[in-house]
């Protein structure tokens, strides 16, 4: 018996939806990061849940950034963030794509471009011209995802941040709306 599942439907993050948001995020984490950052890293994400939980709270509530969700049978299987670009310097015409996070189940099947397509849709009324990402280095998935999207990589944008003591080594991409 084949399993049926309803059409993804992606839309405006609500408060509720934090604690989902926080599970998909720190899942994908575990998951795609494996062997690429430390376990104890990855193992003790579940630490930042409740600041986490906090910054999306914050964050939809003020609507800056923005916050969409995927959503699937009732369940939250997906999100991205976007808003203004965040870097010092940046200027007023360049918007930031901060993340997109599908669960494993849920990649490879057209709902990361989705995304991206709302989310281009969103920041065109707004006057941005230009819309970055950082990736961390090693996703070599992601980095092959927004290549497929037109992103290509700043050669003068690279910086190591380091959260918890872990050093990630990140690369801008960008693409001129």
């Amino acid at each position: 018996m084949t399993e049926h599942r309803s059409h993804p439907l992606i839309r405006a993050a609500h408060l509720d939806d934090c604690s989902s948001i926080v599970t998909v995020h720190l899942q994908c984490w575990q998951q795609t990061y494996q062997g690429l950052l430390s376990a104890q890293y990855l193992n003790g994400l579940e630490q930042t849940r409740a600041r986490r939980i906090a910054w999306f709270a914050q964050t939809i509530e003020a609507g800056q950034p923005r916050v969409l969700v995927v959503e699937q049978d009732g369940q939250i299987v997906g999100f991205c963030n976007f808003g203004g670009a965040r870097e010092e310097g940046a200027i007023t015409t360049d918007a930031e794509l901060m993340a997109i996070y599908l669960l494993a189940t849920h990649q490879r099947q057209g709902l990361g471009r989705a995304l991206w397509q709302q989310v281009r849709q969103a920041l065109l009324p707004q006057e941005f011209k230009r819309v970055f990402v950082w990736v961390l280095e090693a996703n070599t998935e992601a980095l092959g995802f927004y290549r497929s999207l037109g992103f290509t990589a700043d050669s003068s944008s690279s910086r190591v941040f380091e959260e918890q003591g872990e050093p990630l080594a990140l690369i801008c991409l960008s693409l001129a709306l």
